[in-house]
């Protein structure tokens, strides 16, 4: 009996194109939220904007356990993003999986330049009749498409090695050791601890950017306007978190069980 190949050699290569696609076009979601995540957090973890309201109080501790949930939660999500492949996930990682094939790649290619040369060759501007103008612009539009097919392989190459470089860098295995061990798990494993630092979020959020953007750009022929994206979730995220306002008592002084306040 023959042993069914592993997932995804198992998929035939218009398969592999397709669901990578697809996975490609939920993971810019996921980045769009992401960075609304990252923006809020900006504010409301990192900076004074609401922490510098906060009096020695019980509600500092109320307020820590709020932060530090979105701080987390972030976490958790741009985690998940980045891992491993399998059959029911969409991560970076899987779509690398499924686009790392020479046959995929040229699948790809060959699919934009149909796209490409399906588009109608420009009239050449030739007001004063010189013969060879309708065929040079024949030649231009086929390079065009030569062009687009070349600039595809060229982007799945350069995401498939982001991607590698990325996902064995010190900084991600720290990501998802502290997802691991004491956000969404709580895994009691054996290996060594790799210390997460704070405010590398954004760093990794960065990475998993330029990946995404690559794979969009060579699976769906889209380009979507990240900075844009940022922009707008930086603005939302002002317009709400630089307006809200706290008014909070401090405890009695003769409490002995104060609030040692805000964590720095």
């Amino acid at each position: 009996m023959t042993k069914r190949p592993p997932w995804p050699e198992c998929l035939t290569v218009e398969e592999r194109f397709d669901i990578a696609r697809a996975r490609t076009d939920r993971l810019v979601d996921h980045f769009r939220y992401l960075i609304a995540m990252n923006e809020a957090n900006a504010l409301v973890l990192y900076g004074p904007t609401l922490s510098e309201q906060i009096p020695r109080s019980y509600a500092a501790r109320a307020f820590n356990q709020f932060r530090n949930s979105m701080g987390m939660f972030e976490i958790v999500r741009l985690a998940a993003s980045w891992d491993g492949p399998a059959q029911d996930r969409v991560s970076v990682p899987t779509v690398i999986a499924l686009v790392n094939s020479r046959k995929v790649v040229r699948h790809a290619a060959k699919r934009e330049g149909r796209r490409v040369a399906a588009y109608p060759v420009p009239a050449a501007i030739n007001p004063d009749g010189i013969q060879g103008m309708e065929k040079w612009a024949a030649e231009q539009h086929q390079a065009a498409v030569e062009k687009r097919k070349t600039d595809v392989g060229e982007a799945l190459a350069e995401a498939i090695e982001l991607s590698r470089q990325y996902a064995a860098s010190p900084e991600m295995t720290a990501l998802q050791d502290a997802r691991n061990r004491f956000i969404a798990h709580n895994l009691d494993l054996s290996d060594e601890v790799t210390e997460f630092r704070h405010g590398t979020e954004e760093v990794l959020l960065n990475a998993g950017l330029e990946v995404v953007a690559k794979l969009s750009y060579a699976l769906s022929a889209s380009d979507f306007a990240w900075d844009d994206a940022r922009r707008q979730a930086r603005r939302d995220a002002e317009q709400l978190w630089t307006n809200c306002r706290f008014s909070l008592p401090a405890p009695p002084a003769a409490d002995g069980d104060q609030s040692t306040g805000l964590r720095k």
